[in-house]
């Protein structure tokens, strides 16, 4: 069941413009159904919000008001992690940090490694796809949300994914945990 109370979830359903950028960003409203029957370990509530086109699912975590309610990413591979606190903050990476698919936090060379492949990453989206729309600052704006500097978002992804474990720690329908995202 969906929780309709979400002023940034409407704001994105009545815009077909933003609907279409939210899903060149890889966050797709129509695409909530996930893979397959999961659930939290904790046993807290998991409510899909939308999906990617590489088949993972967003999910609200826990009990609480609609977007204020942490956001944990699923692929179709088995692994998921925490993103963010709400809905805010993981729109924010998303909208602001493209590809945070690509951050690698076990990586040599920590944050600091972490945050030049990202940069490396994202230079080379722009040079080999002349066509792809770095509209970061028009949907943050109509999503009245403030974009920070992708080593900023990098840190709270970071930060967000080393809180997974324990409470966020999903598992299938044989109770078989996902692995850690990244």
């Amino acid at each position: 069941m969906v929780d309709h109370v979400s002023p940034l979830l409407d704001r994105i359903r009545e815009d077909q413009a933003l609907t279409t950028l939210m899903a060149c960003l890889e966050f797709d409203l129509g695409g909530a159904d996930h893979v397959e029957f999961v659930r939290l370990a904790s046993g807290d509530r998991l409510e899909p919000v939308a999906g990617c086109g590489a088949g993972g699912t967003y999910f609200l975590c826990g009990e609480g008001a609609g977007e204020d309610r942490p956001v944990l990413y699923a692929d179709s591979e088995g692994s998921a992690g925490l993103l963010a606190d709400d809905l805010r903050g993981a729109l924010t990476i998303l909208v602001g940090l493209p590809t945070w698919h690509d951050c690698h936090f076990a990586r040599p060379g920590g944050l600091d490694a972490t945050t030049a492949e990202a940069e490396r990453f994202h230079r080379e989206r722009l040079e080999d796809d002349p066509d792809y729309p770095d509209d970061s600052a028009t949907v943050a704006d109509a999503l009245g949300l403030e974009l920070a500097p992708r080593p900023e978002l990098i840190r709270r992804l970071h930060a967000a994914w080393s809180r997974t474990v324990p409470d966020y720690v999903l598992l299938n329908e044989w109770d078989g945990a996902y692995e850690l995202l990244f």
